[in-house]
């Protein structure tokens, strides 16, 4: 076997060296590019999430403007509770086709009368002291959207928008 000189040692060291330089810029690079695309998907991802829940926000307040509407009608010719509990009814029912079944409710409370549809009320439910209720008295005819919460009826993760009607 041949015996290695210095200048030999010292040469396959720098060749190395090299190579390890170039692999380690290489993998910066890389990472960098990389870093990069992740970044503009999540960037892109998180604008088309933003313009969809923008989206599902204004076709809310339009059905719940709507809605308004039509209660504030029924309220004005001295319908009964039948009568408006059975718009609700009809209301839930084209919100569910309307929006595929991500709208799954429409209801109305006040003082003296509640009517949530599908809802089998616990003792200790009121709904004049539910944050979607407080809140739209407290916006004054606005539409009021709470912050998301945990559904008592479904368990499922949702949030309401509310408006106080003018009685």
């Amino acid at each position: 076997m041949k015996h290695f000189r210095k200048s030999d040692f010292f040469i396959a060291a720098l060749i190395v060296a090299v190579f390890a330089a170039i692999i380690i810029t290489n993998a910066r690079q890389t990472m960098t590019v990389l870093t990069g695309q992740i970044e503009n998907t999540a960037t892109l991802r998180l604008s088309g999430i933003q313009t969809e829940l923008q989206d599902v926000l204004s076709r809310a307040e339009d059905a719940l403007t709507d809605f308004s509407f039509g209660m504030e009608r029924l309220n004005r010719s001295g319908a009964s509770e039948n009568e408006i509990r059975t718009y609700i009814d009809s209301v839930k029912e084209e919100q569910i086709l309307r929006t595929d079944g991500v709208n799954f409710n429409s209801y109305v409370a006040s003082k003296d009368f509640v009517y949530i549809p599908d809802f089998d009320m616990p003792k200790d439910y009121y709904a004049t002291e539910r944050n979607w209720y407080v809140g739209a008295v407290e916006a004054e005819g606005q539409i009021y959207i709470t912050e998301p919460y945990i559904d008592r009826m479904t368990g499922d993760i949702c949030f309401t928008m509310s408006r106080m009607l003018s009685d």
